[in-house]
């Protein structure tokens, strides 16, 4: 680590200041066909002001609908989020298809006599075949790793590799017969499931080829397209309104919820509050905060009615091994408005100055 001599400080090193408090939470975007969802991230950032964005679950260029965005502590949360669901309504096109398996590739082969087979024909093939849990290799334009590198990035560079299938579930699916060569396609459909690696395989079936042509994401877990605000609203203009728009995590992240009392708050503060310390170790400073709920994988602190932490109560994937019991997995305690007086604020800043 690389030291200023005069002044001691780490060279290249920059403490960002937290996210003001009212802007942690999930934003719903509804984007449109065209900016990548990175673009989408930028636009957030830049209208509201803040840095610490993040996405769960990425739609291509060409696609649309729901892209969830988690702002500021929210970020910590992206696998409860990428874990859900997700609905999609897209239009599957046979008799030609390209490198990525959609229209914004390079097309690899074309079949002009192709057409598909009756209604009654094309329910049986996606009952028997793409129903439930089935084995499915991802594109080789995506986002997967192999040996280290991204698979579009050893596709681009022409590379021959290998993807290995992996396990995903198809909770529905129905399509409807449009012409000889397109199909309308719903899917309700797990999370990491690729409706590329859907046309590439129904297309197999038909002894044929296909791509995807348009890809709608309609719903995500719990939000509907419905309720998202308009990617074309992203800007500074219209601050007030993304910021009315942010949802708070309480409404889709279900758990034991505590209520800190003034005491128990300072001590969140200074980091000496115990996440998983036994529920009765709250009863002298703290009592079930907007309706108890039933012990689950979370618990999530309130302090004046506000969320301000949330503890994982489950199991640390990555290293199988229960999680530590003072750590929470999102903590905005830094960025609260403060009631507890000056002596307090004065306390916090002496403290962390020593």
């Amino acid at each position: 680590m690389k030291v200023n001599r005069k002044t001691g400080r780490r060279l290249g090193f920059v403490k960002q200041s937290p996210t003001p408090f009212h802007l942690n939470g999930l934003l719903l975007v509804k984007k449109k066909a065209g900016p990548s969802s990175h673009d989408i991230v930028d636009m957030a950032r830049k209208a509201l002001g803040i840095k610490r964005i993040g996405h769960c679950g990425t739609l291509d260029p060409f696609a649309s609908g729901i892209l969830t965005l988690l702002l500021g502590e929210a970020t910590r949360l992206q696998g409860h989020f990428l874990s859900m669901n997700k609905n999609y309504h897209a239009i599957f096109r046979f008799g030609r298809t390209s490198d990525t398996l959609d229209l914004s590739g390079e097309l690899t082969d074309a079949d002009a006599s192709f057409k598909l087979p009756p209604q009654a024909e094309i329910e049986k093939t996606l009952e028997q075949y793409f129903k439930g849990s089935i084995q499915q290799v991802p594109p080789r334009f995506s986002a997967v790793k192999v040996q280290g590198k991204r698979a579009y990035q050893l596709a681009r560079a022409g590379k021959e590799f290998q993807l290995q299938p992996k396990s995903v579930t198809i909770y529905s699916i129905t399509a409807k017969r449009l012409s000889d060569t397109a199909l309308e396609v719903k899917s309700e459909v797990s999370a990491g499931t690729y409706i590329r690696s859907l046309v590439r395989d129904l297309a197999e079936k038909f002894s044929g080829v296909g791509l995807l042509e348009s890809l709608v994401r309609t719903n995500v877990g719990p939000f509907t397209i419905e309720e998202c605000l308009d990617s074309d609203e992203l800007s500074l203009e219209n601050k007030v309104l993304v910021e009315e728009s942010i949802k708070p995590l309480q409404l889709y992240i279900q758990g034991e919820h505590i209520a800190l009392d003034d005491m128990a708050f300072k001590q969140l503060v200074q980091g000496s509050l115990f996440a998983m310390m036994p529920r009765r170790a709250f009863e002298r400073t703290a009592q079930p905060a907007l309706g108890s709920r039933s012990p689950s994988e979370y618990r999530l602190f309130f302090y004046n009615n506000s969320l301000v932490a949330i503890a994982s109560t489950g199991m640390d994937k990555k290293n199988d091994k229960k999680m530590n019991k003072r750590k929470f997995i999102y903590n905005t305690s830094h960025s609260f408005p403060f009631p507890l007086g000056e002596n307090f604020l004065a306390s916090e800043k002496k403290r962390s100055v020593s």
